[in-house]
């Protein structure tokens, strides 16, 4: 799962089914603490200081705080597959041209899966 949080808080702040509401606000707050508690660990395991538990455990904070969130924007399971579908085709697309850059423009025999 990848999520920029600004791009989502910024979508989020103009979906036509989002209205402030206290409720909506501290989702967005817990959603805010749980993204910056993850960067903390992952920056923290970076320096060579971190765990890969305290990651998983931020990665499991952040994911709850998501599904809470989506269940207060009645955003469906088929809703967020496809636009997460079109998030990963897109990121396919430009890795494969990073790695055409790489290769001097030169297309690489795919390896099997």
């Amino acid at each position: 799962m990848i999520i920029e949080t600004n791009g989502f808080l910024a979508a989020l702040s103009t979906h036509k089914t989002y209205h402030r509401s206290k409720h909506r606000e501290r989702y967005v707050d817990q959603l805010v603490e749980e993204s910056a508690e993850l960067v903390q660990a992952l920056m923290k395991d970076r320096r060579g200081r971190g765990s890969r538990a305290a990651i998983l455990d931020e990665v499991a904070d952040l994911c709850i705080c998501l599904e809470f969130l989506g269940q207060e924007l009645k955003i469906t399971d088929d809703e967020l597959r496809t636009h997460c579908g079109k998030k990963l085709s897109k990121m396919d697309y430009e890795l494969e041209k990073l790695r055409f850059a790489r290769d001097g423009g030169h297309k690489r025999k795919r390896e099997a899966r």
